[in-house]
């Protein structure tokens, strides 16, 4: 539900431009833009992630904020959508286990932490005792459910079409992450 602040419903993952140049068209080459996708992501957004799992302190998680906000600086959706959906991560993290204390996390790490979702997911993954590996997961999961729930919303395919697009590149995240 795109009213549930968990984080990556508010970015298509540039699904948007690739169905605007004509490179995604139907569910076979959504399948085959969702693989991409998740390499890459593998490739410049694990590492955030891994390290601020690896180093939850605030000087840990303030490097990685300030590296993915240096590496989305010239490409403001992507920069927009990574702040939101870090700070929602935040939120619904706040809201649902309270004893993490998100307000004064948030409030240590100070007015120059812009919330990224890559270090976040590390953060809070490592303070709920998450192991990376199951965190590394899930920061893929949200990946892809963002690009299938654009992928709907684009109309480039029903929204059973993407669950079951969704199901079949699932495995493809155990392959990236091993």
């Amino acid at each position: 539900d795109s009213a549930f602040p968990a984080g990556g419903l508010n970015h298509s993952q540039g699904l948007e431009a690739a169905v605007q140049s004509g490179r995604v068209k139907g569910g076979a080459m959504l399948r085959e833009f969702s693989v991409e996708l998740l390499h890459s992501q593998a490739s410049v957004s694990l590492p955030l992630v891994a390290a601020a799992h690896a180093d939850p302190s605030v000087d840990g998680v303030m490097a990685c904020d300030s590296l993915c906000e240096a590496s989305l600086a010239g490409n403001h959706v992507a920069h927009r959508a990574s702040i939101a959906q870090g700070k929602g991560l935040l939120a619904a993290v706040g809201a649902a286990f309270g004893g993490l204390k998100m307000q004064q996390v948030r409030r240590d790490l100070g007015p120059n932490f812009r919330g990224h979702l890559a270090p976040v997911t590390g953060m809070v993954c490592a303070r709920l005792g998450v192991k990376m590996l199951d965190c590394e997961r899930l920061f893929l999961f949200i990946t892809l459910r963002s690009v299938i729930s654009a992928a709907v919303r684009l109309g480039v395919c029903g929204p059973l079409e993407g669950q079951a697009i969704q199901a079949s590149v699932a495995s493809d995240i155990e392959r990236v992450v091993s």
